[in-house]
């Protein structure tokens, strides 16, 4: 079977004698050479057919390790072949901890490669027929999100910090680490009261052999779960990570974390725009006003220019959003011509301020901000699904601690909106009965003062000699109509000289247990005595 096989070696010289020596091989097809790293990653993602690649330890751009974590990181079925001048074994080490599969003296002899090749093509046979794993896949590659603000106070470091402890309390199994890059800031420190001595600037030294157990040793473990790479104590020490070992830390960072989010902070330096290149998405945080919309299309225009990410790479994320504002993000979208994310931060700042004065995020209470961090952390695949394995988070695991403490919000925000529905419910109807008790007693007091006008206007026209029907009509005029009267005479006592009448309301009720009839007498000195 013909191994395919694509060069990264930038000396021209060293490139023929490979080639030279790799046309001695019946087996072995070369498919082209490229003289970088970023061609040879580009080379890689978009071709099907290779099956190993030759890298030259003296390539451009990206140091030759951290080019093999990265390729290794995107394509592990892809065997790397390191080509280098002198093969100690400290290199040997090196090469080994980068995912090399074999390191080979410059220039390459024929016989050399033919031994070592035909191990590197049935190794990778193998792993491609028992895992499944096709050309190209980047399912396997720990994913990178990198977050950077249009300008400062747009919330940048808030809003990566909590996705990050989102991905890790969705998932606890997956490995998340948040690189803080914005070098001369303590936002993260700040937030989380951290006074850790571990810091980015630890790798500076090993950074061209760096490992994952060098990784391991300079992040510090939040209590979370969450790993943490600070930045320096001293903002000035910034200046000692560059954009050779930012590229170094992020691609051991890809290799060795399931996922990596990146504080870039609002500043644009080496280490940032290294960040940026080697991001899975870039998210441009910005608020809701005319100045931050500003800066934003200034930095992606900046980003294009230098190269950095291109105009489509970058999206926007509106962070302090509320339907108070003047400019809302739909005009921001138009303003800058990017899209953005489906998801907007709303102002929560009643519940963002006890956590930043306290600093504890992971008492952050259930509200807008929380709810819209986890909607968007759905959108950016931060949760659901592990990352590097690409297979979805196991429901049936109540065990687990994030999603435990997140079934028990939910269980609780259930309950206490069943508690609102029935609160709710029981003073409608309590306020309904007081409402028709007042009804009802004001009708029986308009009822009682009728009575008593309509039975002094019947014994009037009964004092005069009228009849009872003319009675009963001057008793009507004198009530309303929602009233039924009645009228009759009623004796008087003995010697007296006077005309009593009695009328009687039938008085409608609103309540079924109480009784009708409202009656009052009322006298008239008779003209005929």
């Amino acid at each position: 079977m013909i191994a395919r096989a694509l060069l990264a070696i930038s000396r021209e010289d060293l490139r023929s004698q490979t080639m030279a020596a790799l046309a001695e091989m019946q087996d072995v097809e070369v498919l082209g050479a490229v003289e970088s790293s970023s061609d040879l990653l580009l080379a890689v993602d978009t071709s099907a057919d290779v099956d190993l690649v030759i890298v030259d330890d003296q390539i451009g751009s990206l140091p030759f390790l951290a080019l093999t974590r990265e390729l290794i990181g995107r394509h592990p079925d892809v065997g790397v072949v390191l080509v280098t001048a002198e093969p100690d074994a400290a290199f040997y080490q090196s090469a080994m901890d980068a995912g090399a599969r074999a390191v080979v003296e410059a220039p390459p002899s024929a016989d050399e490669l033919a031994g070592r090749i035909p191990g590197i093509v049935e190794w990778q046979r193998q792993v491609r027929a028992l895992g499944g794993v096709g050309i190209g896949s980047q399912e396997t590659a720990g994913r990178l999100v990198a977050l950077t603000g249009a300008k400062g106070g747009v919330g940048t470091t808030t809003a990566a910090l909590h996705l990050a402890l989102l991905a890790v309390s969705s998932n606890p199994d997956r490995r998340v680490c948040f690189v803080d890059f914005d070098l001369q800031q303590r936002g993260v420190r700040q937030l989380l009261d951290l006074n850790a001595r571990r810091t980015v600037t630890d790798l500076v030294g090993i950074a061209d052999s760096l490992t994952g157990r060098n990784l391991e040793e300079a992040v510090l473990v939040h209590q979370s779960g969450l790993r943490l790479l600070l930045a320096p104590q001293q903002g000035e020490q910034g200046e000692d990570v560059t954009g050779e070992i930012a590229r170094q830390v992020l691609a051991a960072a890809k290799g060795h974390y399931d996922l990596v989010v990146v504080d870039c902070g609002s500043v644009v330096t080496e280490a940032s725009a290294v960040a940026m290149e080697f991001a899975d998405d870039i998210a441009l945080v910005t608020t809701s006003d005319v100045p931050a919309l500003r800066a934003g299309y200034d930095k992606i225009e900046m980003l294009s220019r230098l190269q950095i990410a291109k105009n489509n790479d970058v999206t926007l994320l509106f962070n302090k959003v509320s339907p108070r504002h003047e400019v809302q993000p739909e005009f921001g979208r138009r303003m800058t011509g990017s899209e953005s994310y489906r998801v907007t931060l709303p102002e929560d700042w009643k519940r963002l301020e006890p956590v930043a004065n306290s600093l504890t995020p992971l008492e952050l209470e259930d509200g807008p901000f929380r709810r819209a961090i986890i909607a968007l952390g759905r959108e950016l695949r931060l949760t659901g699904a592990d990352s590097r394995l690409g297979a979805p988070v196991a429901a049936e695991a109540p065990a687990r601690r994030g999603r435990g403490r997140t079934r028990a919000r939910r269980r609780r925000g259930d309950e206490e909106g069943g508690q609102v529905t029935v609160e709710a419910t029981v003073g409608l109807a309590v306020a309904l009965v007081i409402f028709l008790v007042l009804m009802q007693v004001t009708m029986f007091a308009v009822a009682a003062v009728s009575a008593r006008r309509a039975a002094d206007a019947a014994a009037l026209v009964g004092a005069r000699g009228g009849t009872q029907t003319e009675a009963l009509d001057a008793a009507d005029r004198r009530t309303l109509p929602m009233f039924d009267v009645a009228v009759a005479p009623v004796g008087g006592t003995d010697g007296e000289v006077t005309e009593t009448w009695r009328a009687r309301l039938d008085v409608p009720t609103l309540l079924p247990f109480l009784d009708r009839d409202i009656s009052a007498t009322g006298s008239a000195l008779s003209e005929e005595g």
